[in-house]
């Protein structure tokens, strides 16, 4: 907490992604690992061998966007609010460069190799809404 006037502890802690008990529980990765390997196996089984290469050449730009979205909003707790939101929006820029790079580089490679890597990179946003669902659904 910065110490900030109107900066309640709960305000620190909007969006956070609570861990559950055991080694590295994060519920968001586990619902994006579980969603791109269905997502490959899928693309396999109905013949849309590139698409499954796409989900497989996105995956790591989508881990490497959720592992900097985290380590970001954990440094924002020691920041002001202002140095945090700043933060935060500058993560989201950089996220944002490394999507396009990403997608730049798979239409040069086709439309169903775009897909996939397209696919690859929406599902962390997947695993949120799911995350936030099964809050909601606790209560």
């Amino acid at each position: 907490m910065s110490g900030e006037p109107g900066r309640t502890p709960e305000a620190a802690r909007l969006g956070d992604t609570p861990r559950r008990p055991g080694p590295g529980a994060d519920p968001v990765l586990v619902v994006m690992v579980v969603l791109l390997a269905v997502s490959a196996a899928l693309s396999l089984a109905f013949g849309l061998e590139r698409a499954a290469a796409g989900v497989g050449a996105g995956t790591p730009v989508a881990l490497v966007n959720h592992w900097w979205l985290a380590r970001t909003r954990g440094r924002m707790e020691k920041l002001s609010l202002a140095q945090g939101t700043r933060q935060l929006l500058l993560t989201y820029w950089g996220r944002l460069g490394l999507d396009l790079v990403a997608l730049l580089v798979a239409t040069r490679l086709g439309a169903e190799f775009l897909i996939g890597v397209l696919i690859a990179l929406v599902t962390e946003m997947m695993a949120y809404v799911w995350d936030q669902a099964q809050r909601l659904g606790r209560g």
